[in-house]
């Protein structure tokens, strides 16, 4: 602040002050959306909380340091002031932007105000009588946000400022005594001031001269009477000690001094029995009062504490720009929350209007600085009435929280919001709109799962930025300068690094709480055939069994893929495209089962033909099915949590990852004993699901501690799981040597599946347009040994029925790998192309573990959840590679406007301020580069370079070309100004 350093010789330390009022509403809404994590799961808040968390960190820091660059110098003022009236004064203040100063005599402030980045030019107003030696300067410092507040400062000392008390009527002790000299004390009778003829003497209180009317009009001039003579008067002012109230007693006495002086009298002030000192003028006067010491005045001193309570904002009032933003922040929440809700026009244009008639009757009444109407207020009240009966009369039956915060909470919570807009005034009340929003926009990220949350959080979070930055309560400069742009610059890179590094030690949610998981079915259409596959007409889809040449099963499948129905032909891929089919939020990538078949004729496999038992939703406790055994006891076992959204009508395949235990669903479901899930329902766009999953953790070694299966099985588990151990006919000779050949030297049946899949990898190739084989010949074999080329589904089945010559239960499962995850959503994006085939193999310590040979799903216990850091991360980096060419030409796009716009301010800049105003420009630059204000006087900036006659010159020909009228600008004057100006840079 000054040149002493911080801590020492008078300078405090930069301490944090308070915070702005409405800043618990901001860390309510903080709070809040803690809570949304913890009950949603939703990556989405979990990245807006650490990006708020760090942008206030950085702020605060922000506003540490521009504290820190601070320079406070000398004040300006008059030596003899009078207590409680208004006095020039001028503190010269540098900083890199306006801050808050105030200036103290003890407890009281005497001046304040915003700087302009170089001086503090306001009044000063003393509270107390007395000698002012030094004062104390605090500075303010708001961060960016203008959330919190920093305070230094500094004890200043002062060439002694006599702080006079001020006259009053008070009785004070006068002796009065006549000074007798030549002449005798005026007042004969006769000739008195103001009357004609008149026969009174002077009396005490008349005027020392007068008019002497009768003289006047018989003179016709002006006439006037002195009442001294060669005599005069003095007075002797006594100051009494003791009273109680010594600053009234000081102000008694200069009356009275005061008094005697405009009579003429010679006066004279003494306090008690003290000698008397003479007093010549109110000048004199007035320093007596400021300086007489008539007793102890009791002066109460603050404690400082380390952070001060109440509103540290010098002004409470709103900002009509602060207002208008605040507004756009709540529109964007609010359209946002309305897209979630999926409701119509009608609602959109009430949010709309609502929220932008509300920011213009309140700006109306920051304009015009009065309340609000009461009319205005009676009918936000009727209204807000109105609506909530609305909302509630129309949300209907509400069955249990999932339903409530989905249905009428919301809608009240919309009203609420846009109502509240209208009393949005002061600074408090406009933050706690902001809070509100950040609520609402987490409550709507909480549910929304598609691509355009992240613009949308993004258009949020730059609106609310500005709003926040437009209560900060500070005057800004026309143009900010270089270092406050880099200042920002790093600020906002250090931001991003931060938020980075915190979601990098930030695992991802591992779902929602069991309190809020979600499920939604609207327009569903009951299956005719319970337990059946339906398409999503609700239509049992014909397995083409019964029309089909015996060789081709269909490829117009429900949901697209030839894997969700009751039979699955190994030839036909069916027509699958790149559109998202549905979003599932999840912790970790795992495979998204949805039908199993156990049966193979060489050519196409089939379904259990057991539909299975009928559940009750919407919640559903699973039982456990075929092959699912318990774990032992040392095995960790996860609660993994998948939330289902639907993009497309599909079929009511409920798909699932492994060891489903509790469902939430809006419809009956059928369990079947395979472990697939059908519901009763369709399940068209927009459904939404939940499944919870215990899942254990297996290793390789677990699985290789099994040793070989087909060993272990007993004559009893060989015929419980036949279905899985049958061979089909058509299998020939050939594969079942390869199988007994790849699986030879194999001491665990892991190893086996871990030979095959290496196998398959290198000797066969993916192609979705993989020949067929001719009627009649096995499948398997074709692709084995004559095309070698084949899709997912020929893949899987070859695994299969190879690790079934071996003696090991197997069973091939359909269904979606897991897709490509959002960063920001959190969600897997799953596309048709997705769907998928892939392998299940039985353990008899462990049941059913997923193997693939073309989809890299690790083993549960080798997966790991990972951070949101580097999900963000990976996202950003495949998106930079995608669409880096676009990239790159909308950054080069953007740095070609931003390098015309600066270049045409440049130019608008030195046009308007002339060659000698540059040249200005740069002087200044310099004495500031050497420490010297901003804001001083050519002179004073030349004084930086000590005696440099350099320096003076350049200063007064600088001087005569901004004031002097007779200047003439010629050439030669500003090439020599010029040099020297650059001699001195």
């Amino acid at each position: 602040m000054s040149e002493p350093g911080p801590g020492s010789d008078g300078v405090s330390l930069r301490r944090p002050l308070g915070v702005s009022a409405g800043v618990a509403g901001l860390v309510l809404a903080w709070l809040g959306g803690v809570a949304i994590v913890q009950l949603t799961g939703a990556v989405a808040v979990l990245i807006v909380l650490a990006t708020t968390a760090i942008a206030a960190i950085v702020a605060g820091v922000a506003g540490w340091l521009a504290l820190g660059n601070v320079r406070v110098g000398e004040p300006s003022m008059p030596s003899l002031v009078e207590r409680g009236v208004p006095v020039a004064f001028e503190l010269p203040v540098r900083s890199d932007r306006p801050v808050w100063v105030e200036v103290r005599d003890g407890d009281a402030v005497v001046a304040s105000g915003w700087t302009d980045g170089v001086r503090l030019i306001n009044t000063a107003m003393f509270g107390r009588r007395g000698v002012v030696s030094e004062v104390e300067v605090g500075v303010r410092v708001a961060d960016p946000t203008g959330l919190l507040w920093w305070r230094r400062s500094v004890r200043l000392p002062l060439d002694d400022v006599l702080v006079a008390e001020p006259p009053n009527d008070d009785r004070a002790s006068v002796e009065r005594a006549s000074l007798t000299g030549d002449g005798e004390l005026a007042g004969r009778a006769g000739a008195v001031a103001g009357e004609i003829d008149g026969v009174r003497p002077w009396r005490d209180g008349d005027s020392d001269k007068w008019v002497h009317w009768a003289s006047t009009l018989r003179a016709g001039e002006l006439v006037v009477h002195d009442r001294r003579q060669d005599a005069d008067e003095s007075w002797l002012v006594r100051a009494r000690l003791g009273r109680p109230d010594p600053d009234a007693e000081a102000g008694a006495v200069r009356n009275a001094l005061e008094a005697g002086l405009r009579r003429g009298a010679v006066v004279a002030v003494a306090i008690g029995d003290d000698e008397p000192c003479a007093v010549t003028d109110s000048d004199d006067a007035a320093r007596w009062s400021a300086m007489a010491e008539l007793g102890e005045v009791p002066v109460e001193r603050p404690s400082r504490r380390w952070l001060e309570h109440g509103n540290p904002e010098p002004d409470t009032r709103s900002t009509f720009r602060a207002r208008w933003w605040a507004a756009g922040s709540t529109a964007l929440s609010l359209i946002l929350l309305v897209g979630v809700l999926g409701a119509g026009p009608a609602m959109y244009a009430f949010v709309v209007t609502g929220t932008a008639l509300g920011a213009w009757v309140s700006g109306r009444a920051l304009v015009d600085d009065g309340p609000s109407p009461t009319w205005l207020r009676a009918v936000v009240g009727a209204g807000s009435v109105l609506a909530l009966l609305v909302v509630v009369a129309s949300s209907g039956r509400v069955d249990g929280l999932l339903e409530f915060l989905s249905g009428p909470l919301p809608q009240v919570l919309i009203v609420l919001v846009v109502l509240h807009g209208f009393e949005c005034r002061d600074r408090r009340s406009v933050r706690v709109s902001l809070g509100v929003s950040a609520v609402v926009v987490m409550y709507a990220a909480a549910f929304r799962v598609d691509d355009r949350l992240v613009w949308w959080l993004a258009a949020w979070g730059v609106v609310t930025t500005i709003a926040l930055s437009s209560l900060a309560n500070r005057p800004e400069r026309s143009e900010p300068s270089g270092r406050r742009v880099r200042s920002a610059t790093v600020a906002f890179a250090a931001a991003v690094a931060g938020t980075l590094a915190l979601l990098a030690v930030i695992p991802v949610p591992s779902g929602p709480a069991v309190l809020a998981l979600p499920s939604l079915l609207e327009g569903e259409v009951d299956t005719p055939l319970p337990g059946a596959v339906v398409g999503p007409d609700g239509e049992v889809r014909d397995d083409g069994s019964a029309d089909s040449d015996g060789d081709r099963a269909p490829a117009g499948q429900p949901g697209g893929y030839v894997g969700f129905s009751e039979t699955m032909d190994t030839s036909v891929r069916g027509d699958l495209g790149d559109q998202i089919v549905m979003r599932v939020r999840a912790p970790e990538a795992a495979f998204w089962r949805g039908q199993t078949f156990d049966t193979f004729d060489g050519r196409r496999w089939y379904a259990d033909d057991e539909y299975g038992r009928r559940y009750e939703g919407p919640v559903i406790d699973l039982p456990s099915t075929m092959g699912n055994i318990r774990v032992a006891s040392d095995v960790e076992v996860d609660e993994f949590v998948q939330t289902y959204y639907f993009e497309r009508d599909m079929p009511n395949v409920v798909f699932h990852a492994e060891r489903p235990v509790r469902l939430f669903i809006e419809t009956d479901v059928f369990v079947r004993p395979d472990g697939a899930l059908r519901a009763a329902t369709t399940l068209p766009d927009e459904a939404v699901y939940t499944v919870v999953s215990s899942r254990p953790r297996i290793d390789a070694d677990r699985l290789r501690q099994q040793g070989p299966i087909g060993e272990r099985l007993t004559a009893f588990g060989q015929e419980a799981l036949a279905d899985y151990l049958a061979v089909p006919e058509s299998t020939t000779p050939e594969t079942i040597a390869l199988a007994d050949e790849l699986a030879a030297g194999a001491s665990n049946s892991y190893d086996v599946v871990q030979a095959y899949e290496a196998w398959l990898d290198a000797n066969v190739e993916y192609d979705l347009n993989a020949p067929l084989p001719d009627p009649g010949e096995d499948a398997i074999h074709d692709f084995l040994f004559d095309t070698r080329l084949g899709f997912c589904e020929q893949i899987a089945s070859a695994l299969t029925i190879m690790l079934r010559t071996q003696g090991i239960p197997t069973r091939l499962v359909t269904g979606y790998i897991p897709g490509e995850r959002d960063s920001v959503t959190g969600v897997f994006e799953v596309r048709a192309s997705d769907a998928h085939a892939w392998v299940e193999v039985w353990f008899p310590e462990t049941g059913w573990q997923a193997f693939d040979p073309t989809a890299g799903v690790p083993l549960s216990a080798d997966a790991e959840a990972g951070t949101v850091g580097e999900e963000l991360v990976s996202g950003l980096s495949a998106t930079v590679e995608e669409h880096g060419a676009r990239l790159v030409a909308v950054i080069a796009l953007g740095a070609a406007a931003f390098g015309a716009w600066w270049v045409v301010r440049e130019m608008r800049r030195r046009q308007r301020r002339g060659r000698w105003g540059l040249l200005q420009d740069r002087f200044t630059s310099a004495a500031v580069g050497r420490g010297a204000l901003a804001g001083a006087t050519n002179p004073d900036l030349a004084r930086v370079w000590a005696d440099d006659d350099r320096a003076r010159t350049a200063a007064t020909e600088l001087d005569r070309a901004a004031f002097d009228p007779a200047f003439v600008d010629d050439d030669e004057t500003y090439r020599a100004t010029r040099e020297l100006v650059d001699s001195l840079q």
